[in-house]
């Protein structure tokens, strides 16, 4: 009996000793050798584990490079180097180096750390640093700069750099003149979908910028050689993505939008003038684009967009320019500067563009103006020359690289 007792308790030590290796087993954590070879010793990378696919944190790879790190928890933007010099969503397979948009695997926020696959952060590092970087999954090994040779087997190296397929978003081909032929006019708003509403309550945005919009086309459908649509010519609602995949597959050349503007006192005035950044040039630009964007968030590929909007932003600015010019002189009204915001219709058509807010439809005295035909007319008209100015411009120039 006393045996027994015995041998049944060497059973349980057994077993607690069995359960406690097995737990150990289970919690101990892997690491990753990182090393810059020409930055001292290698350091260990804990592996973040998602999906049953491996991560390694982002922020002590870029810290041991001495490499600034920017991340917004709310927009996901994430921002390595200096001067913006590499551009990341999370989620999103895509990163912006420069003028160049590479694919990655997405990155993504692991127990609250930014996490890069093994695979992306070797691409990552050499696009960023121009310098060889060795993966070796086998050995759990990251390496910069030329290991030994006995580390260089079953090691996993990029292309050359010159040698990468590289995906651009380019304003039209080199070498061709640029021609001003498909006008895409996008009057803000409408059906279901009011916009702003004016001072006393009666006039709507939607009803001024379809007012005006009619009358820019009416006005450029004189000039031959120029096709001319409208993303819509009633009282009906167009979702932002239908306004964009319209402009998009009629191959538009330029893209102008007509909004009108609005405050919460009534007392702002004049004409305001967009392009697209995904950074907003003021607080106030930033709010008119979430108001406008209708909860259309940042992770709908905005980083493309980045990228993209950059080939045009000289000739977006260049329109913004002569209408506003226009605007000023025939009108009288003041032209506030330029601005920059993440207008969603902005950031995915694949042209020069611009949003116009018009006037202040709150303002008392500019909404009796956004009434009046004859103001809109020459509103219209303003708008429809400043585009004629534009095209006349840009097709006496040959596009540059």
């Amino acid at each position: 009996m006393r045996i027994s007792k015995f041998i049944f308790g060497l059973i349980i030590i057994a077993l607690f000793i069995a359960s406690g290796s097995c737990l150990l087993a289970q919690t101990q954590s892997k690491y990753y050798k990182f090393w810059d070879q020409s930055n001292g010793l290698p350091i260990q990378l804990p592996e973040l584990k998602r999906d049953d696919h491996v991560y390694l944190p982002l922020i002590p790879i870029m810290t041991n490079l001495k490499k600034s790190v920017s991340w917004n928890y709310k927009t996901g933007e994430v921002i390595l180097g200096a001067n913006n010099l590499v551009q990341m969503i999370l989620l999103q397979p895509t990163l912006l180096l420069g003028t160049d948009s590479l694919s990655i695997d997405p990155i993504c926020q692991i127990n609250g750390q930014l996490a890069i696959t093994p695979l992306s952060a070797r691409l990552l590092l050499e696009s960023l640093l121009s310098q060889n970087v060795y993966l070796n999954l086998k050995l759990q090994q990251l390496i910069i700069g030329n290991p030994p040779s006995e580390l260089k087997q079953n090691s996993l190296l990029t292309p050359p750099l010159a040698s990468r397929t590289r995906i651009i978003f380019s304003a039209p081909k080199s070498n061709k003149l640029y021609q001003v032929k498909t006008i895409i006019i996008d009057p803000g708003h409408g059906g279901i979908d009011s916009g702003a509403i004016g001072y006393d309550g009666r006039y709507f945005e939607k009803q001024a910028t379809l007012a005006i919009a009619l009358k820019v086309v009416a006005i450029l459908r004189k000039h031959p050689g120029l096709q001319v649509l409208m993303t819509r010519t009633g009282d009906y609602y167009v979702s932002l993505q239908q306004r964009c995949q319209f402009a998009n597959e009629h191959n538009g050349d330029v893209f102008v939008a007509i909004h009108c503007n609005s405050d919460s006192d009534g007392i702002a005035y004049g004409t305001e003038t967009y392009i697209y950044s995904s950074h907003a040039s003021s607080a106030r630009a930033l709010r008119e684009a979430n108001y406008e964007n209708q909860g259309n968030g940042r992770f709908l590929s905005y980083i493309k967009a980045d990228l993209r909007e950059e080939a045009y932003r000289g000739r977006s600015f260049l329109l913004a320019e002569k209408i506003d010019y226009l605007i000023h002189k025939r009108l009288k009204l003041y032209v506030r500067r330029i601005q920059q915001a993440p207008f969603y219709v902005l950031a995915h058509v694949n042209m020069p563009s611009i949003l116009i807010e018009t006037a202040f439809i709150s303002n008392p005295h500019e909404e009796k103006e956004l009434e009046d035909p004859v103001w809109q007319e020459r509103m219209a008209e303003a708008i429809a020359d400043g585009i004629l100015e534009y095209r006349k411009i840009v097709e006496q120039t040959v596009e540059n690289k």
